[in-house]
């Protein structure tokens, strides 16, 4: 039989199941761990959450502490080091993906700081705001309508709302990624997203 050379995994399939040889249809990424690793911290006046390499969904909400869960690929991957202030990674292997869910209180002094991921935040209105991607862009939406800029995404992107050297603030930053934010003025009837 000829060698055959497979462009595809259909191909490869087609081909291995009529008895011919190819190279192996390439894996994609291994799933999120099944049980993430989860905690809680009490509400603090100040909180930094430094990530890494990690996608960030946080909801500021009406709540008595700070809860978390990350999920890792591969499995078991990274170990988180919680202190009161701070939420950060203690070990991390090179090539470890992580998706983080946070829900925290009205945290006077909240700094959310990435290298690589996409932060998708959802607080109440009632802060200076201010959200920066190296590269990437930035959205802002406040009650579910968007605040629109001039700047061109994708080259990297800043807003600010108010006073970020005042409190109470949010200070929101990825150096390659997008953030999101949601701000709301009126308490919020179904979930958030």
């Amino acid at each position: 039989m000829n060698n055959v050379h497979v462009v595809g995994a259909a191909t490869a399939a087609v081909l291995a199941f009529a008895g011919c040889t190819g190279r192996a249809p390439v894996a994609g990424p291994a799933p999120f761990a099944a049980s993430p690793t989860s905690g809680s911290l009490p509400a603090p006046s100040t909180l930094t959450i430094d990530v890494g390499v990690s996608d960030v969904s946080l909801v500021v909400e009406d709540r008595d502490s700070v809860t978390w869960s990350v999920e890792t690929r591969p499995t078991g991957c990274a170990t988180v080091a919680a202190s009161p202030e701070r939420l950060a990674f203690g070990r991390r292997d090179r090539d470890c993906g992580a998706r983080w869910t946070i829900r925290a209180p009205a945290i006077d002094d909240l700094h959310i700081i990435a290298s690589v991921g996409d932060i998708d935040v959802t607080t109440p209105a009632d802060r200076a705001v201010r959200l920066r991607a190296g590269v990437g862009s930035v959205r802002l939406r406040l009650d579910g309508r968007e605040l629109r800029h001039d700047r061109a995404p994708g080259s990297g992107d800043r807003l600010e709302l108010g006073d970020a050297s005042t409190r109470p603030r949010l200070d929101v930053r990825t150096d390659v990624g997008s953030v999101r934010a949601e701000l709301r003025t009126v308490a919020s009837t179904g979930t958030p997203r």
